[in-house]
Order: structure tokens, then sequence, then C-alpha cells
């Protein structure tokens, strides 16, 4: 037995109406965890950069922390304190987390099978 054809219009508006409401809910709940997940990444940034290498890269310490892991390791060196720029064709430029564009220098680190360059969360 089917529904006369103004019952399935009658209907329809409803349901069309949650399944807007519900896809609405949704979006905002997904832009409420979503803007949450962003605030608490931001206040970590500073510590997503790592560089590791095989040899001393002899980059200045009074902000950048220089680490020697130990011998047994194969990247020995591991690089803190800094931020990442940008990265093009295996070159990574990077500065000091406390850099000032008017008077400090970037540094440009190639990447290398003796030099790693991540970006990773803030967690050692």
């Amino acid at each position: 037995m089917s529904l006369p054809c103004w019952r399935l219009r009658g209907r329809s508006v409803p349901l069309f109406a949650a399944g807007v409401f519900l896809f609405w809910a949704v979006t905002l709940a997904a832009w409420d965890v979503g803007e949450r997940d962003a605030k608490l990444h931001a206040g970590n940034v500073l510590h997503w950069t790592r560089v590791l290498s095989t040899e001393s890269l002899s980059l200045p310490t009074g902000s950048i922390v220089e680490q020697d892991l130990g011998e047994g390791l194969r990247h020995r060196y591991r690089y803190t304190g800094l931020r990442l720029l940008i990265e093009r064709n295996g070159r990574y430029y990077v500065v000091p987390v406390n850099w000032n564009a008017k008077t400090d220098s970037i540094w440009v680190i190639r990447e290398s099978e003796n030099t790693w360059i991540g970006l990773m969360p803030g967690v050692q």
C-alpha cells in the first residue's frame, strides 16, 4: 500500500529541514574541534623544528641548543630553538626562535644523508 503523493510531500519538507539542521550542527562541532586543536598546537609551535646531524653544524648557541646525543647514534647532534621559515629543493631556511629580522642571520641547511630536518610535535 503506498502513501498518497500529498502525504509524501508533507513529510519530505520536515525531513529535509532535519537533514540541513544535522549538517549544520556537525559543521559547527567540527569547526569548534578544529579551532581548539589549532590553538593547542599553536602554543607549541616553537618546539616543532628539529635538526639532527652526524656532525656539528657550528650554529651559534645563544638561543639555539646543541645537544650531543652520544657516539652510538647515527645523527649525533640535535638542534632545538629553531623556526623553519621555508623549505625549497632540499634547503631549509631556519632562524632562531628570538630572531630579529633587522640584525640576525637566516641559516640555510641542506638536507642530506648526514643531516635530517623535521617538523615534530613538541614532545621529546
